[in-house]
């Protein structure tokens, strides 16, 4: 599975940060999780008004969808605010997740002593 990120960033008004948000939060449920090809969406805000939406893909099976908005999403939320964004479409090499870390390594358990069976033939994780 190809993986892409689709990056849009703007600068909205800090008086309307938290409209902003609400309508982030109303996209993304309405409309972007939704969408079979969408792993992840989220909003980084970079601090004053300058803001982020970060949406990871499954690059192949979008391309193989229709689209159901001649906008993206993202970019419409920007332009309903009066910022045309920057967009980009970027390759994504290596997703770390936060579940297969602390399945490897607990702080309450300590450094895994033993591979897991996906793992077999590979080696476990080292201190130092």
């Amino acid at each position: 599975m190809a993986q892409e990120m689709m990056i849009t960033s703007g600068s909205v008004e800090a008086a309307r940060a938290e409209e902003f948000q609400v309508a982030f939060r109303t996209m993304v449920s309405e409309r972007v999780m939704r969408q079979p090809y969408v792993q992840q969406c989220m909003l980084v805000h970079h601090g004053g008004g300058r803001w982020s939406v970060f949406v990871l893909v499954d690059g192949t099976l979008a391309q193989r969808t229709k689209p159901t908005h001649d906008v993206p999403v993202p970019v419409q939320v920007f332009r309903d605010f009066g910022v045309e964004p920057t967009i980009e479409l970027v390759d994504v090499s290596i997703v770390f997740t936060a579940d297969v870390v602390r399945d490897r390594e607990s702080p309450a358990t300590g450094p895994s002593s033993s591979p897991r069976p996906a793992d077999k033939g590979k080696r476990p994780p080292t201190n130092g």
